[in-house]
């Protein structure tokens, strides 16, 4: 079940979890000699309609590290081309290897050489019909390998840039936090001043060639006074310190391939249910 939960993990349409579905299928048809066949066929046009969601055409060929390889068909794509960008969209090379300390070349190369196998027993002969089992298991599991390994790839690239942006997330939150009025928390007392805040989570949502968008959720501590300062001197004042979830979306842009750290807060919200509780 988890070599089919990490395909499933790229997928994201109907069609896409239906044909993986029956691609595994037949796998598992033990008493039909074509069964290694119909996978092989079936995984490798999955893998087909994968890319090409996760790689558009326009998209692959405005990356700054796009390069044609077919001096007579210049706008050709390779399966590798459309792998690299799955994973990196447009950053650079350079900036992947020196700022993020990544490389996913020999990912890239076991998955394409995987879908290059699964081509081999598409064509029906003599040598790839009705395989023994040890054949059908060593093929299925290095293909299904590499599935993982392409997806990881995807997944360790989104942390990493996370990673690499954190310090200056926190620093744009401390601005919005301690150097703006929250109006979500300024109009429930007479005064309130930001005590601290944690970050629960931060999750990339959006990653294209020149752009990356994410969402932070956390909570914020504050301190409520009612009354003035004079009120709270006398007696007559009252002050409580609340906590209360907040969510924020920021953005950066990629410039040259390389990923730009003066971050923005496109929305912010305060969820002060809580205090009515």
């Amino acid at each position: 079940m988890d070599t089919i939960k990490n395909i499933h993990s790229l997928i994201e349409t109907d069609f896409e979890r239906s044909l993986a579905d029956a691609a595994f299928s037949q796998l598992e048809d033990n008493d039909n000699k074509l069964r290694l066949n119909n996978f092989a066929y079936s995984l490798r046009e999955l893998s087909r309609h994968i890319l090409h969601r996760l790689a558009p055409d326009d998209m692959v060929k405005s990356t700054c590290w796009f390069k044609p390889t077919d001096k007579k068909n210049p706008d050709a794509i390779t399966r590798s081309q459309r792998m690299k960008y799955a994973i990196q969209r447009g950053l650079s090379d350079e900036f992947l290897y020196a700022a993020l300390k990544l490389n996913f070349e020999e990912q890239i190369n076991v998955l394409k050489n995987s879908i290059d196998t699964l081509s081999k027993y598409t064509h029906i002969n003599e040598k790839s019909f009705d395989c023994p089992e040890s054949e059908v298991d060593k093929i299925s599991k290095e293909v299904i390998e590499a599935f993982t390994e392409f997806a990881k790839g995807i997944n360790e690239c989104r942390s990493a840039i996370v990673d690499a942006l954190e310090d200056s997330i926190n620093e744009e939150l401390v601005s919005k936090l301690f150097g703006e009025v929250i109006n979500d928390i300024d109009w429930l007392a007479s005064h309130y001043e930001i005590e601290d805040y944690t970050i629960s989570s931060i999750k990339l949502e959006y990653f294209s060639n020149d752009f990356c968008e994410f969402e932070v959720v956390g909570s914020v501590t504050a301190r409520l006074q009612y009354g003035s300062d004079g009120d709270m001197k006398r007696g007559d004042g009252y002050e409580t310190w609340e906590s209360y979830p907040f969510s924020a979306q920021l953005y950066t842009t990629l410039e040259n391939g390389e990923i730009q750290y003066n971050l923005e807060i496109s929305d912010f919200s305060v969820d002060t249910d809580g205090h009515w509780g």
